[in-house]
């Protein structure tokens, strides 16, 4: 060997490691592609790298995209390496019973932004995650949270407050009232729901039209990068480590975005867990009862903050476009409406149990939710180390 290394030039030997390092890849891609040969892909790095996928989750176009794949392809189709995604509910509901061996994969890690500590999203043991559902789901559920309606009712006030002074045209308005950014009221709407709801108090995003600490421009900028991130496995596993959040992750001594945001919701939790604290029936009030402490309930009070916020505004901004663009629907929606308001089947301002009771409504808002899913990660499911046989 001495002899070899003696008589080979360094040259020689780089280009031969690379060689090999080569010839190992390519070995590698072609065990992969031969494993998931048989189901359809939409393109042929589909077969051998998660980079397809990637792309389409940056592009923000997953649910149109998924779907003319599964017209195309059928409910079964590959979209990575070790990954195939379904259309079939039965397949769905069969893969995320908490009894059928399916594991959680290592991609809700994507949901950790402590370094330290794992929320409900982000446990992967199944034994770990059903015991922190357990303790968070009646919080999540809103079953201990009795003014959660008030909680709503009082934001929603606040909106047509907004709306009403500072953007609807009057007869003695001005001629020229600003333009209403539905992207931005939407979600300080949402953001002050989640955290009255949450920690008993709003944060003042919708009261005063303001992005505290550019949370939410932070948020809009890094989604796409994260996102896309959560699908490849090297960076999702390298981002999203306890030592890279340790040293680069948000924090609160952050001035601004996601970092500077827990500082005032560790305040909040902070207060709960003083020595003088009342009890609260909010969602941490709920949390702190079932046996959460204080390190857990910063982390799921951050996770609720990051998760709920832009969810629940493109749900909202979905129901809203797509009723406003179809005539025959909107002027279907405002009929239903204004006979319940006649007679007197709604209050002001509208229950939960009263939106139930109007179908055309109900109708809108599970069809745009199924129009725009306002969720589009894949939340993938491990298969069973004895394999498993899907549609055959």
């Amino acid at each position: 060997m001495t002899s070899f290394l003696q008589a080979t030039s360094w040259p020689a030997l780089a280009a031969l490691a690379a060689g090999a390092f080569i010839l190992y890849h390519i070995a590698t891609a072609i065990s992969t592609w031969r494993r998931l040969a048989s189901i359809p892909a939409p393109s042929w790095t589909a077969h051998i790298s998660n980079l397809w996928v990637a792309a389409v989750t940056y592009s923000g176009r997953q649910y149109s995209v998924h779907r003319d794949l599964h017209r195309k392809y059928g409910p079964l189709v590959r979209v990575g390496p070790n990954s195939v995604v379904t259309n079939d509910p039965n397949v769905i509901r069969r893969i995320t019973g908490v009894k059928e061996g399916w594991h959680r994969d290592s991609y809700y890690k994507a949901g950790k932004f402590n370094p330290y500590h794992d929320n409900l999203f982000s446990r992967l043991s199944p034994k770990e995650h059903t015991w922190a559902k357990s303790r968070t789901i009646a919080a999540y559920s809103g079953r201990e949270t009795p003014d959660l309606e008030i909680g709503v009712n009082e934001l929603v006030e606040t909106l047509l407050e907004r709306i009403e002074n500072g953007y609807a045209n009057h007869v003695d308005s001005l001629p020229t009232l600003p333009l209403m950014n539905l992207g931005k009221i939407s979600n300080y709407f949402t953001i002050d729901v989640i955290t009255r709801l949450a920690f008993g108090e709003a944060f003042g995003y919708l009261s005063e039209e303001k992005d505290h600490f550019n949370f939410l421009a932070g948020l809009h900028d890094l989604w796409p990068q994260m996102s896309s991130c959560a699908d490849l496995p090297i960076l999702r596993k390298i981002l999203f480590s306890p030592t890279f959040l340790a040293l680069l992750g948000p924090k609160p001594t952050d001035k601004m975005g996601f970092g500077a945001l827990m500082k005032p919701a560790n305040d909040h939790v902070a207060k709960r867990f003083a020595h003088d604290a009342k009890a609260k029936q909010d969602m941490l009030g709920s949390m702190i009862k079932h046996g959460l402490n204080q390190i857990e309930c910063e982390t799921e009070g951050l996770f609720m903050i990051i998760a709920g916020t832009e969810s629940t505004a493109a749900a909202i901004r979905s129901a809203i476009i797509h009723t406003i663009s179809s005539p025959r629907v909107y002027s279907k929606l405002k009929q239903e409406i204004t006979t319940a308001v006649r007679e007197g089947q709604v209050s002001d301002a509208i229950t939960f149990q009263e939106a139930k009771a109007l179908p055309y409504l109900q109708a809108v808002i599970y069809e745009s939710v199924r129009m725009r899913p306002p969720l589009i990660g894949f939340f993938p499911k491990v298969v069973p180390p004895e394999g498993e046989t899907i549609l055959g």
